[in-house]
């Protein structure tokens, strides 16, 4: 009954895609696969956190990031009914994470199995989290999930897993790349850059709010 789905069009989006065959990897707290709005919908993820295969969410309500990966993943089944999600848990009961852990969950999404023969990586990697220090590794690592180079590179196409192993050459070669959604943050600041999402590179979509007319959000 909120208006946001009118405001972005989703009636008219699920008439020309319903996402079917998607594959998305939601980089967040964790997640609650008992909740019945992802029944069907989740494929087997990972806990980079803990270093195990249970990505479920840790900690109780009273902690202010609880539940955060579950809504996303909720906002994802809405928008993108017949998409499967994959959750990869990377931030702690806390909300908090460091970016090596961030690297490493993408690296995964991009070949969950480690077989690049095998059509099983994310489409899209959302990441609905955000700091103010910017680093190198997102970028390295964006460019072999996303099999892209940045426009300013002076290398070939080819080039722009230079540093990447076989394995990731050959499954960009076979199956392309994912896209990196990230979020702006929600501070909305004209001046203070949220990263990942201020990084310039060719494999990220940076996403902001908006309000009801179609504005910045004030926060």
């Amino acid at each position: 009954e909120q208006w946001a789905q009118q405001a972005i069009g989703l009636g008219a989006a699920h008439t020309q895609s319903r996402a079917a065959g998607i594959r998305i990897a939601v980089l967040d707290t964790g997640i609650d696969a008992a909740h019945p709005a992802l029944a069907g919908r989740l494929l087997p993820g990972f806990d980079f956190v803990d270093g195990d295969a249970d990505p479920s969410e840790v900690g109780s309500p009273a902690q202010p990031s609880f539940g955060h990966g579950t809504h996303v993943a909720g906002l994802l089944a809405l928008v993108a009914p017949e998409a499967k999600i994959l959750p990869l848990r990377i931030l702690d009961a806390q909300g908090m994470g460091n970016a090596w852990v961030l690297a490493e969950a993408m690296l995964h999404a991009a070949d969950p199995d480690g077989d690049p023969r095998t059509d099983d990586g994310a489409h899209v990697i959302n990441l609905s989290l955000g700091t103010r220090a910017k680093t190198q590794l997102f970028k390295a690592v964006a460019k072999l999930v996303s099999c892209k180079q940045d426009k300013d590179d002076k290398d070939d196409d080819d080039d722009a897993i230079d540093a990447a192993s076989a394995n990731d050459k050959l499954r960009c070669q076979a199956f392309g790349g994912a896209v990196v959604v990230a979020a702006a943050g929600n501070q909305g600041s004209a001046t203070t850059r949220e990263y990942p999402a201020a990084e310039k590179s060719p494999a990220l979509l940076s996403v902001a709010a908006t309000d009801r007319q179609g504005r910045l959000s004030r926060f």
